[in-house]
Formats: C-alpha cells, sequence, structure tokens
C-alpha cells in the first residue's frame, strides 16, 4: 500500500532535506496518525517513507524512459530516436520540482 499522505510536509521543507530526518518523519507519521484510524494503523507492520529524490537522479530516470521510448519505436516502428544530452538535460530539469522530487 502507498499514500502520498504528507507530501505537504516535504513540500514545505528547504531544498536540503530529503525526508529521512528524524524531524521530518515524525511530521510525516503525525499526518498519518491523524489521517487513519487506530484500527487500520494496528494493522500496518511496516512504514516506509521515502527519500525526496535529488536533481541528479533525474537524469537517469530520464534516460531510462527515453530508451524505453526508443525499444518500443524500435520494435513496432522500425524507428529510432536519438535525443541529445542538450535535450535530456532539459527534460529531468523541466520533471524536477525541490518540493516533490520530481514530477
Amino acid at each position: 500500500m502507498t499514500s502520498n499522505m504528507g507530501a505537504e510536509v516535504l513540500a514545505n521543507l528547504p531544498a536540503h532535506f530529503q525526508g529521512n530526518e528524524p524531524e521530518v518523519q515524525n511530521a510525516m507519521m503525525e499526518v498519518v496518525r491523524k489521517t487513519l484510524s487506530p484500527e487500520l494503523l494496528n494493522r500496518i507492520d511496516e512504514n516506509i517513507i521515502f527519500n525526496r529524490l535529488q536533481r541528479e537522479h533525474m537524469d537517469k530516470i530520464a534516460s531510462i524512459n527515453l530508451n524505453l521510448i526508443n525499444d518500443r519505436l524500435q520494435s513496432s516502428q522500425n524507428m529510432t530516436l536519438d535525443v541529445s544530452k542538450i535535450a535530456k538535460d532539459c527534460l529531468a530539469e523541466k520533471g524536477y520540482d525541490f518540493r516533490y522530487g520530481a514530477r
């Protein structure tokens, strides 16, 4: 089960916070406790709070997705996709938002 509960906590943090700091985790779990009933919370074995993606992660994510598109084009249309480094950097930059990690 995944959720975006606590996303607003991450959105309001300064850029240098990753999300794994104890005070951040406590604030996020407070949102979870206010949102879910105690009966449901008691049935959850473990809570995992993911770190925000950093800008440097977006380059790899953009490359992976562009490779998937290229593979689909090659197999279905016998075409290839050639994307310049500048275009990849632009896609990665546009897809990154420090408040959330990525969008």
